[in-house]
């Protein structure tokens, strides 16, 4: 009984969350009324209301929910590899998830996400520029560096989803890889 009252419930928030996406894709979140929400998902008003109390609360859990699928591909890396690894694997989690994760950039709901991603970074940065760098800059140039490559690969992701480049997830992260690689320092 309770794994099918689980199942229920997943159903539920599932609906809520594919209704709050298909209103978002042509309204902004602050003019989203959950009686809308609501008529839009197939899920009555008691029911939005067990689980949420607004559609800003439904959006954050959803982006929660990505936050948590992303930690758990990333995971802790223990070399470069692995790094490599991840970020191919979190390009392919972009591409599969390319509406949902457009949406939340355009309502800028994914600030947990950015900073998933800028932990992943951090990582490839920790082995890449440290291991050659020790010694030659301070830690303050190693971490703005590490934000300049951060931001640039977001915005890749980012625009090649926005413009459906004809590119594969492996060779998205094949490109960031390349372009955090190179010995632009030299």
């Amino acid at each position: 009984m309770a794994q099918k009252e689980n199942q229920r419930i997943a159903l539920t928030k599932k609906l809520l969350q594919e209704g709050l996406l298909r209103l978002l894709e042509v309204k902004p979140l602050e003019n989203i009324s959950v009686t809308e929400l609501c008529r839009e998902s197939g899920i009555n008003r008691a029911t939005f209301y067990n689980h949420y109390s607004t559609p800003q609360e439904l959006l954050d859990s959803l982006e929660n929910r990505m936050t948590d699928e992303l930690r758990k591909i990333i995971g802790n890396p223990r070399s470069a590899d692995e790094v490599i690894l991840h970020t191919e694997q979190v390009c392919s989690y972009f591409y599969d998830n390319a509406r949902t994760i457009l949406i939340l950039n355009r309502c800028h709901a994914d600030t947990d996400i950015n900073d998933v991603l800028y932990n992943l970074n951090q990582n490839f940065q920790q082995y890449r520029l440290s291991s050659k760098y020790t010694g030659t800059m301070n830690q303050a140039s190693l971490h703005l560096i590490s934000v300049f490559f951060y931001t640039g690969c977001y915005n890749i992701l980012l625009e090649w989803l926005k413009k459906d480049l004809p590119l594969t997830p492996k060779e998205v992260a094949d490109l960031m890889v390349r372009l955090a690689s190179e010995n632009f320092l030299e």
